[in-house]
């Protein structure tokens, strides 16, 4: 039966289940899932651990000193007039 808002009824597609491996014992199943140790967080210093890539891997390197970007700045400029100068030309 599907599911619709006329009726108010849930079909079997929403249901959800939990399955042991085929052959096994259902009891032994529990016993075995059940049994697991369940870690908390409070009980435990450090669950995982954080890897950094900035700490690793980043060297500081100091920016430009405005002084060479702008020394490199009036060098293309002049160059760009230099090749405007040249269409203009020809």
């Amino acid at each position: 039966m599907k599911s619709s808002p006329s009726n108010g009824r849930i079909g079997t597609t929403c249901r959800t289940t939990n399955t042991s491996p085929h052959g096994e014992d259902i009891e032994a199943f529990l016993k075995r899932e059940i049994a697991k140790p369940i870690i908390h967080w409070e009980d435990s210093p450090q669950l995982g651990y954080e890897i950094l890539p900035n700490k690793y891997f980043y060297r500081y390197q100091p920016p430009t000193p405005a002084k060479e970007l702008l020394a490199e700045f009036w060098k293309l400029e002049k160059g760009a007039e230099w090749m405007l100068e040249g269409l203009a030309n020809s």
